[in-house]
């Protein structure tokens, strides 16, 4: 079952991104919809859950929150890496600024019922095909990272030091066990 989430301040506009959510996503998929009107609430879900949602529909002013939406998209991607963002703004000032996180798509909110559905087929067709790789995902101090386990020829340990062999490169760094975690890693992939 697929797990949807709006957190937008104005109910009206969760409402109408409800319908056009009911409208889109035809009786073959079964989901739960949860929304919030609150950021600092959100927040809060989704720290202590790791984000357990398929797909967030994200205002990116939340009004009373103490982060913007863009931000919370940045705790998103680090929490759970599947999970599919779309953006919805009333101003298209933002538009340049959602790049600084990993996201699927942006819709102004004079468009939505005319982009939602296609901005939820490429999340449920992005969340089809990821869900068939796998991934090695390290921390190395603040920075996560994640590579694909098919371009992982082996890894070798020394001691403290971790040196993972790949197809074209040789990554050697000093892991400890636990910065090898299989729920988070920064959206780029290392080479």
């Amino acid at each position: 079952m697929l797990n949807i989430t709006i957190c937008d301040g104005n109910s009206v506009q969760s409402e109408m991104i409800q319908a056009e959510i009911d409208r889109s996503l035809d009786s073959q998929i079964s989901y739960n919809l949860q929304v919030f009107h609150d950021g600092k609430l959100f927040e809060h879900e989704i720290t202590s859950r790791n984000c357990p949602y398929d797909i967030v529909i994200l205002d990116i002013e939340l009004g009373n929150s103490s982060k913007s939406g863009i931000e919370l998209a940045r705790e998103i991607n680090c929490l759970n890496p599947e999970t599919q963002i779309i953006f919805v703004s009333q101003s298209l000032e933002y538009a340049p600024d959602v790049y600084a996180c990993r996201h699927t798509y942006f819709i102004s909110r004079d468009r939505i019922s005319e982009l939602m559905e296609s901005a939820l087929n490429i999340s449920l067709e992005n969340l089809y095909t990821r869900s068939a790789e796998e991934y090695l995902y390290i921390k190395v101090r603040k920075s996560q990272y994640r590579i694909p386990l098919n371009k992982i020829l082996y890894m070798e340990r020394n001691i403290r030091e971790t040196t993972i062999h790949k197809q074209k490169i040789i990554l050697t760094r000093i892991f400890t066990i636990p910065d090898f975690r299989k729920d988070r890693f920064h959206p780029q992939e290392t080479s």
